[in-house]
């Protein structure tokens, strides 16, 4: 293959992978908790193949604390600082930081997709219609006089080793090195996505404008190829 359309096709599809990360950036700009994906990409040589670069895109999660925003629901709940929120998944222990939480009829603690809050020991549960919930920094959480339970909340020593699974839920791969998390909770709070629209806008045009100059290589190397075929059949 010619060394110039090989290239030409690898910044298109890295051109591709950072618009699928800013896309679900944009997607998620008002997603509580929402940590910014970025794309890092890496070019290394192809031992096989002289003057060829391989390019690899990946994409990672900025963890950077989002502002915390005042809400008026007593279920709603922000982290300051490091910590992970835990959900029961379908598959197992999620994490995130998307704190807008509710309580359903049985009166369990839930996310807004529906999934159990997890506790330090027995699931606690709350009176829907009962007295005034109350959360406090270190996450116990009482109702009334009553003590109900302090809520699972987690940090890790690699959060390298955590995968987005989309919507701001993360799963733990191996290593992850869970531990007790030192954030302070607030009641009454979520925070935001990190997500700058702005910026997120400015690195589409960028990349739409590598994506345009690349494909406009390959258009030319692809007319080049055939006027060469054209010339040896005529």
């Amino acid at each position: 293959m010619d060394t110039g359309l090989y290239n030409g096709v690898s910044a298109l599809r890295t051109a591709e992978k950072r618009l699928e990360a800013i896309t679900a950036n944009l997607a998620n700009v008002d997603t509580p908790g929402f940590k910014r994906q970025a794309g890092a990409t890496q070019a290394f040589k192809v031992p096989a193949a002289e003057g060829y670069l391989e390019v690899d895109t990946r994409h990672r999660s900025d963890f950077s604390q989002g502002d915390l925003e005042r809400s008026s629901s007593p279920y709603h709940l922000a982290i300051e600082g490091r910590g992970w929120f835990v959900v029961e998944g379908a598959s197992g222990e999620l994490y995130t930081r998307r704190g807008n939480f509710r309580v359903d009829s049985a009166g369990i603690l839930q996310s807004s997709e529906g999934q159990p809050v997890a506790w330090e020991s027995a699931q606690g549960l709350l009176d829907p219609h009962g007295e005034l919930v109350q959360v406090d920094s270190a996450g116990v959480v009482r109702q009334g006089d009553s003590e109900v339970g302090r809520l699972r909340v987690v940090d890790f020593t690699n959060e390298s080793a955590l995968s987005s699974i989309g919507g701001g839920y993360y799963a733990a791969a191996e290593g992850a090195g869970e531990l007790p998390a030192a954030g302070v909770i607030h009641q009454g709070h979520l925070e935001s996505s990190n997500v700058s629209s702005m910026d997120e806008l400015v690195s589409m045009i960028t990349v739409q404008r590598s994506f345009e100059s690349a494909n406009r290589l390959v258009q030319m190397i692809n007319r080049t190829y055939e006027r060469l075929l054209q010339q040896r059949i005529g």
